[in-house]
């Protein structure tokens, strides 16, 4: 395992006012071919321009998009938001950028975001691939738990416990060996510089409140890929093997397992990662 530390420099004028009066930071990276755009959902503890680091293979081949949602890095602020008020500014984003056909890439709280999309906005979207996702088939009383724990940890102790949280949870050991104490500092560092602690809080309560629909996915009539890491604790195989019975008649179902990785696979498998993502995609131009 060779963990890359991301690319967080954001660009100059790329930000978009939309319909709706939000800001927000975006990267449109197009291709020459046809086919659907990729758009990346942030959750909300990583930021658009990480993406670059771990899509550079992907983006050889297909448009991408990364973009900070708002309350988040280079986007405005929104006091109330909601899931589907995020979703409805990604709906003013994609409109905004003229984007045809979609293929929405969520990770982590973001999948809720991805679900309430693909649910209101279905002629827009091809397929979803959810990349250690929180959204489980039954193990939504640990999601609401943890989120319940992280909104304790931003709330009682800043930015700074907030990661020392999610670094206890979201990163395998092997990861932690190989970071070290300078890998530590350093990521530490970086998350505590580009988020803000009431936005973010704000978000992360939207979440917590969110109701827990897994089997919505199996009712969109579009392709779903998943891409777990093994040692994922909100994916044990139990978890798996559901998605598997509940998701049985999605059309072109994948679930890729990478092993060794957390709930964070794209940054601790970043080869295998975007293998999985472009196998799927690769599926799916020959449907």
């Amino acid at each position: 395992m060779t963990l890359t530390a991301p690319d967080l420099r954001y660009r100059r004028d790329s930000a978009a006012v939309l319909d709706t009066g939000a800001t927000v930071y975006h990267e449109h990276w197009p291709v020459e071919t046809s086919g659907p755009t990729l758009v990346f959902v942030n959750n909300f503890y990583v930021v658009g321009p990480m993406w670059r680091t771990y899509t550079e293979r992907i983006r050889e081949a297909y448009g991408c998009v990364f973009y900070d949602l708002e309350n988040q890095g280079g986007s405005s602020a929104n006091p109330g938001p909601t899931i589907a008020a995020h979703a409805q500014t990604l709906k003013a984003l994609v409109t905004d950028l003229g984007l045809g056909e979609i293929i929405l890439v969520g990770t982590s709280s973001s999948s809720l975001i991805v679900r309430e999309y693909a649910r209101r906005f279905t002629d827009d979207v091809r397929a979803v691939v959810l990349v250690g996702p929180s959204t489980t088939p039954s193990n939504h009383p640990v999601r609401r738990a943890t989120e319940r724990a992280l909104v304790n940890s931003l709330t009682n102790g800043g930015t700074e416990a907030l990661w020392d949280h999610l670094y206890s949870m979201a990163f395998s050991a092997a990861a932690m060996r190989e970071m070290g104490a300078p890998g530590y500092l350093g990521l530490r560092a970086a998350f505590t510089a580009i988020h803000r602690r009431d936005p973010m809080l704000a978000n992360m309560v939207a979440a917590a409140r969110e109701k827990d629909d897994f089997a919505v996915l199996a009712e969109l009539g579009i392709p779903v890929a998943l891409v777990l890491g093994s040692l994922d604790t909100l994916w044990p195989q139990d978890q798996v093997d559901e998605a598997r019975e509940v998701l049985a008649d999605v059309p072109g179902l994948q679930i890729y397992e990478l092993t060794g990785a957390g709930h964070l696979p794209y940054m601790e498998k970043p080869e295998e990662f975007q293998d999985a993502v472009l196998a799927f995609l690769a599926q799916e131009e020959q449907r």
